[in-house]
């Protein structure tokens, strides 16, 4: 093994196993962050483990340049993904930090990746920088390696040959910070036989990943409870409770989005259509597996009016739509439909 492969291996412990258990046994917990393991990919890429952070873990370390550094734990996943007859592709950390903690952790793991291209550079005798960028409202930190030529034998098995990348999401909103470790394969088992190859993966994932993502937190946002003191209304009673995420597909990651087959016109109530009040209703829904709206998904983006809201809601339960596909088979998928309403005028 050359001095770079062991300093792949020696940082990723870091990040795998130091993990610091709490003498404090966790409150009950819900298990909000499942439905960020079952994203779907088009292109054959698979969940094949999911294992969660025991409850009674309450903080990480990662090594930084001023030492070891806690980051808090108020639940995770780890997950790890494979194309079928392939070795590990990726090793994916889902994790959420506490609430007040979150700034100083988020500090702390980017630290660490300063940290790890700081030493990877210096071991490997090559440039290592860490990039930076935001992608989808998301925070991005990543290094990349810039060969495929190596593999560390005696590896753990979720570690594969090492990473040939490592990148880092923050997600201020959930207070999430998720990791992915792009793992090196053996070469006779490798999805990717060029370093080009593996980008072209890599680039597909961070794509579907971060759609996926959006389209949860969008979801999870809709079934959040009425704010103190909100008016209440037609609209935010159709609103869902939650929409079942774990098998809902995002229309970018589809072989062919939904398509309609038939909307009927929604009714525009006279008492607007005269006052002249008039505009777009925009709608986000889940088509389910046969084609139909599912009741329960819908939630209003935008809308001039929540009367016209009710109308678009009436007839997009009755429209019918040939469901989305995804590698032959029909998936649900959530959507934006627009409505729109305006008035002739005087």
């Amino acid at each position: 093994m050359t001095c770079s492969h062991m300093a792949r291996a020696t940082l990723l412990a870091w990040v795998f196993h130091s993990v610091a258990p709490s003498g404090v046994l966790a409150q009950q917990r819900g298990d909000s962050l499942r439905p960020l393991t079952r994203c779907g990919f088009a292109d054959g890429l698979r969940t094949v483990g999911a294992d969660r952070t025991p409850a009674d873990i309450h903080e990480r370390y990662v090594m930084t340049a001023r030492g070891a550094q806690a980051v808090s734990l108020a639940d995770g996943y780890r997950v790890m993904l494979a194309y079928p007859g392939s070795d590990f592709f990726a090793n994916l950390k889902v994790e959420r930090s506490e609430d007040a903690r979150y700034p100083d952790d988020k500090r702390a793991v980017v630290a660490h990746m300063e940290y790890m291209a700081t030493r990877s550079s210096e071991w490997a005798g090559v440039s290592v920088p860490l990039e930076h960028r935001t992608h989808k409202g998301l925070d991005l930190y990543s290094i990349d390696w810039h060969t495929i030529d190596f593999y560390i034998p005696n590896n753990p098995v979720t570690l594969g040959g090492g990473p040939i990348g490592t990148y880092v999401l923050f997600e201020d909103a959930r207070r999430l910070i998720v990791t992915v470790y792009f793992l090196n394969q053996r070469p006779e088992r490798r999805r990717f036989q060029t370093i080009e190859e593996y980008r072209v993966l890599r680039d597909r994932f961070l794509e579907s990943y971060t759609t996926c993502l959006g389209a949860l937190e969008r979801a999870g946002r809709a079934a959040r409870p009425r704010a103190a003191g909100q008016p209440p209304s037609d609209t935010a009673r159709v609103v869902p409770s939650v929409v079942a995420a774990t098998d809902v597909y995002a229309q970018a990651v589809l072989d062919s989005p939904p398509a309609t087959l038939r909307c009927p016109t929604p009714s525009y109530p006279d008492s607007l259509r005269r006052a002249g009040v008039q505009g777009r209703v925009m709608l986000e829904l889940v088509i389910d597996t046969l084609g139909r709206p599912e009741p329960g998904s819908m939630r209003v983006r935008a809308t001039p009016h929540d009367s016209l809201s009710r109308a678009a809601i009436q007839a997009v339960l009755l429209c019918e739509f040939a469901p989305g596909r995804l590698r032959d088979h029909a998936v649900r998928t959530l959507v934006s439909i627009p409505f729109d309403f305006k008035s002739p005028g005087p």
